[in-house]
């Protein structure tokens, strides 16, 4: 079994939701790796089933990073993944133009096809993402497409329904959701018995991704998460003019009511001439903005030291070692040259962590009042007191875990 003082961390990749990605090199093969680090803290208030997540990597085809290992320290939980040189989706926007943000069609086809065929494959596993989007696409030097972070998927039942326990709190991020699963969490929420989503929630995710691509920002993006969770329920977006039939069909067919929306189909065109590998940034050199989970939970966190990884035994089958598989060349980032550029003109300044504590905050107000939402809403919220914030998580909490024991 490896331990965390096998490998040396090289940068931070990303920072999600619930924990962040770090490339690494091993010390006992000098390969480069990607590491998921989630706090065990984090794992356990929103009940993510990350044994899930880690079998789905060990099932990894071409559709998706192939697991090596999984440890754990007294605090977190790790899962080390191929490392993906080139980036993600999110990454080759911001590359090719920082300016535009945005794709060719012929590349954006390409793309297209490969993300359908790998939602097909989880959905074929019987399982339903729940947070397709462009950061979870990541891009090799080959061309090839893999989708990765399966932290929030959840079991498809008959028809492709999801598995109602895993429902109750809103899964995703704000650009990308399905009106569906917020609906579903605003219910739970008054109580009332949900109704059911289907897998074509990822559908609905890959068109707002696909939109992103071709037009250069999410289609029911704005400033504010509040107006975004309104347009979203109003399915407001605009078509673009300049873009072919076949792209507006898969908009139409994904972006839709969910009665009316199925699996989408794209003719696959050329790849890009050349994918740049993409270097790490720094941990240290990244900007975070004043809220983070950490000062959200703070009450909630237990003023004892951690226990030893033999006393947390809710995790004592967690760590494992994968068999070798064949995989691409490891790459060094030595070799790598190019930054990420950072896309401000999309991008809201907050983190996903602070970005999905409004997303909470916009269910709520939603299921009380059922009306649209303003600026002057997003305002007057902002001036809850902690205290406020804190029972609005508990609630949800209380939810999910009455879910659960049923």
């Amino acid at each position: 079994m490896v331990q965390a003082s096998d490998f040396i961390t090289i940068g931070r990749i990303g920072e999600g939701q619930f924990g962040q990605v770090d490339a690494v090199r091993c010390r006992l093969d000098n390969q480069i790796y990607a590491v998921k680090i989630i706090p065990k803290s984090t794992a356990a208030r929103y009940n993510l089933n990350l044994p899930l997540e880690r079998d789905i990597h060990r099932a990894g085809t071409r559709h998706a990073p192939p697991l090596f290992a999984t440890f754990q320290t007294p605090s977190s939980l790790h899962m080390v993944i191929e490392y993906a040189a080139c980036g993600s989706l999110w990454d080759r926007i911001s590359l090719d133009s920082p300016t535009t943000a945005k794709l060719s069609e012929h590349e954006v086809c390409w793309w297209t096809d490969q993300m359908i065929a790998a939602i097909d494959w989880l959905h074929s596993l019987g399982y339903v993402h729940r947070d397709v989007k462009p950061q979870n696409f990541l891009l090799y030097p080959d061309f090839v497409l893999k989708l990765t972070d399966f932290g929030s998927v959840a079991p498809l039942l008959d028809k492709g329904i999801v598995d109602p326990s895993h429902c109750a709190l809103p899964v995703g991020t704000p650009d990308y959701i399905a009106p569906e699963i917020l609906r579903h969490a605003e219910e739970a929420l008054l109580g009332s018995t949900p109704v059911p989503y289907t897998e074509s929630i990822d559908w609905w995710s890959l068109g707002a991704t696909v939109y992103e691509l071709v037009v250069g920002r999410p289609p029911f993006y704005s400033s504010s998460i509040t107006e975004t969770y309104a347009q979203i329920f109003r399915i407001n977006y605009r078509l673009p003019h300049t873009v072919s039939s076949e792209l507006v069909d898969l908009f139409t067919t994904t972006l839709c009511p969910a009665s009316a929306r199925h699996r989408p189909s794209i003719t696959p065109s050329k790849p890009p001439p050349t994918l740049p590998f993409i270097e790490p940034s720094p941990p240290d050199s990244l900007e975070s903005d004043t809220f983070s989970f950490g000062d959200f939970f703070s009450t909630f966190s237990s003023s004892e030291p951690p226990l030893p990884c033999s006393h947390h035994v809710r995790w004592s089958d967690w760590s494992c070692t994968a068999s070798r598989r064949d995989t691409s060349p490891p790459i060094t980032p030595s070799r790598v040259v190019t930054a990420v550029p950072h896309s401000t003109r999309r991008r809201r300044p907050v983190s996903e962590a602070h970005a999905y504590q409004e997303l909470l905050e916009c269910v709520d107000h939603s299921a009380r009042t059922n009306t649209s939402f303003s600026m002057r809403d997003l305002e007057q919220w902002w001036e809850r007191d902690q205290e406020s914030l804190q029972a609005l998580y508990r609630r949800f909490a209380s939810i999910s875990e009455s879910f659960h024991r049923r």
